[in-house]
């Protein structure tokens, strides 16, 4: 890439290395770094809303920190099934990955894991541009949940837009804010940078976050503090993909 690091990329990865915990070594040190970055930057986005502050504060303690690793690691796991599927037979439960792994969609792409040398932003900082573009569109699409609720007229125009967002940043506490912001943040990253490089242009975000979201362990934590917030519903998903969710409750 020939394109210039932005000044406020560069400033959000400083930071965070003067924030990573010093209980972290190794590449526990180098991932948390990473996540922080990413917490930065959401904080540049979304630090007007007074709960993201409280969330994000969290995320910068030691116990935070250790928190954003073990959701991350749950998070790479479904990354590494939902590539597994790229060429196979899909279960008729998962409708999402289904829909993601269309030849206009995902297709046979394998999309790289959060925490892999080869992620993107490990690669090129540039990324975390994308992932700030990620979060300032829901910033907005929040402003205009809140302001359709005195504006019928305005209520219309965005009711195609879903809901995720507002879930997501109206999270229950910290944990539950963590657990949703990289599996919200992450896929809009991965689609914006294959849409720049002309590549899946029809690729829709929120199906590939539940694509995701269908191949976590219903047994994680990540998973868990997911289902807390309501997400998993049949507006979204299959219902044989919700069943299944009270069956392994």
């Amino acid at each position: 890439m020939t394109e210039s690091i932005s000044n406020e990329i560069k400033d959000a990865r400083k930071l965070a290395n003067t924030e990573v915990s010093s209980e972290l070594v190794g590449l526990d040190r180098r991932n948390a770094v990473f996540l922080l970055t990413l917490v930065n930057i959401a904080e540049k986005a979304l630090g007007e809303r007074e709960n993201i502050k409280g969330y994000l504060g969290y995320a910068k303690t030691p116990e935070g920190q250790k928190e954003l690793l073990s959701l991350a690691g749950d998070f790479d796991t479904a990354i590494q099934k939902l590539n597994s599927t790229a060429g196979k037979e899909i279960e008729s439960k998962h409708s999402n990955t289904k829909v993601v792994r269309q030849e206009t969609r995902l297709g046979q792409e394998v999309i790289p894991q959060l925490l892999s040398e080869n992620f993107l932003p490990h690669a090129a900082i540039l990324q975390f541009e994308k992932g700030e573009e990620t979060l300032s569109k829901q910033n907005s699409y929040m402003k205009n949940s809140e302001s359709a609720r005195t504006n019928e007229a305005l209520a219309t125009q965005i009711k195609e837009e879903g809901n995720w967002s507002e879930i997501h940043l109206n999270a229950i506490d910290s944990k539950h804010f963590l657990a949703t912001l990289l599996v919200d943040l992450y896929p809009g990253m991965v689609r914006r940078y294959l849409q720049a490089s002309g590549r899946h242009e029809d690729l829709d975000t929120d199906e590939l976050v539940r694509a995701i979201c269908e191949q976590m362990d219903q047994k994680s934590k990540r998973f868990k503090l997911i289902k807390d917030q309501g997400w998993f519903t049949e507006e979204e998903f299959s219902k044989e993909f919700v069943d299944s969710i009270e069956k392994n409750s």
